[in-house]
This record gives structure tokens, C-alpha cells and sequence, in this order.
């Protein structure tokens, strides 16, 4: 029985060849569909969802870092302000580290389809519990930060802190409806296959 099955799986074999060679593409044939592909591929220009999430919250943490020297024009008059504000910007940038190098860790080419979106759901409840940390610390500073400036500096002060305030959170929501798209293309990726 095992032999009858093998003899006729050669011959699928053996018809599926013949029907392929006798499709004869050239082989010189014109695709510039594939060769941009395989230019992509041998420079290094091809980013999978996986790495593009990783340098998202790779430049968040470096953002972050760099954020901190935006207050040493305070540290004389306000230290109270620069080290609230210096501790947020570091826990922030610890988070996004964290959570980048967490990503570059998954291999979802040694994962089963059940282990990969269990991962992506991990990745948004992480996600999703730094961005619950990070509004509960950013609130009382912005709020300290408005009473400060509105009390110990120019009215213009205030001015660019509101502007500061609203031009962060716009960026913010940008920055995390384009995360959430790209998980839920994680998702929808991963759910068509299985």
C-alpha cells in the first residue's frame, strides 16, 4: 500500500516538473518587480513589522535621553523641576529600551504561529502599561511644570509650555496610533496564516 502511494507521488512529482518546464520562461525575462525585491534583500532594506516596532521605541528611549538636556536651562532657579523632570525622562527611556531590546529578542521564525501572537499581545499589554506610566508621571510634571512657569517666570514662559504640552501630546498619539497599526498588522498576519 505504502509503495502504491510512493509510485504515485513520484509521478505527481515527475508531472509537476514537466508542466513547469514546459511553462519556459526565458530566463532573461524582464520582472522589475522581483529584481527591486532582490535589491532589497541584498542591501539590507527589507524591514519586517518586528524591526520596525524595535526602532520605533529604540529612537523613543534616545528621544528620551536627549529630552533631558532640554531642561538645564532650569536647574538654577527651578533643581526641584530639572530632577523630577530629568527622573521621568530616564524611567521613560529605560521603558522604551527595555521594551526595544525585548522585541530584537523575538525570533518568530523558530515561534509556532500560537507562541508569535502571544508574544504580540504581550508586546501591547507592555506597551500598554508604559504608556499607563508614563501619563500618570507626566500629569503632575506638566501640571508643576505649568504652576512654575506660570508663577516664577514670564507669561511668555507659560505660552511655550502650553505649546510645549500640546505639541508632545499630538506627537505622542501619532506615534502611538502608527504602534498600534502596525500590531494590529502583527495580528491580522499572524491570524491569516494560522
Amino acid at each position: 500500500m505504502k509503495t502504491k502511494k510512493r509510485i504515485e507521488l513520484s509521478m505527481n512529482i515527475d508531472e509537476l516538473k514537466q508542466n513547469w518546464n514546459s511553462i519556459g520562461i526565458p530566463p532573461e525575462a524582464p520582472m522589475p518587480e522581483v529584481r527591486e525585491l532582490e535589491n532589497k534583500v541584498a542591501s539590507c532594506r527589507i524591514s519586517t513589522l518586528r524591526d520596525r516596532i524595535y526602532r520605533l521605541h529604540l529612537r523613543l528611549g534616545i528621544v528620551g535621553c536627549l529630552a533631558i538636556l532640554t531642561l538645564i536651562p532650569f536647574a538654577k532657579d527651578n533643581p526641584w523641576m530639572v530632577v523630577y523632570g530629568s527622573l521621568f525622562f530616564i524611567l521613560m527611556s529605560v521603558l522604551h529600551f527595555s521594551l526595544a531590546f525585548w522585541v530584537h529578542k523575538l525570533d518568530y521564525s523558530r515561534m509556532t504561529v500560537k507562541e508569535a501572537l502571544e508574544s504580540v499581545y504581550k508586546l501591547e499589554m507592555r506597551r500598554n502599561q508604559n504608556r499607563i506610566i508614563g501619563i500618570t508621571l507626566a500629569v503632575p510634571l506638566i501640571c508643576y511644570m505649568f504652576y512654575t512657569f506660570a508663577y516664577g517666570y514670564d507669561i511668555a514662559f507659560l505660552g511655550g509650555c502650553v505649546a510645549g504640552a500640546v505639541i508632545g501630546a499630538c506627537i505622542a498619539l501619532t506615534i502611538n496610533r502608527r504602534a498600534v497599526m502596525m500590531l494590529r498588522e502583527m495580528k491580522r498576519e499572524l491570524t491569516i496564516d494560522n
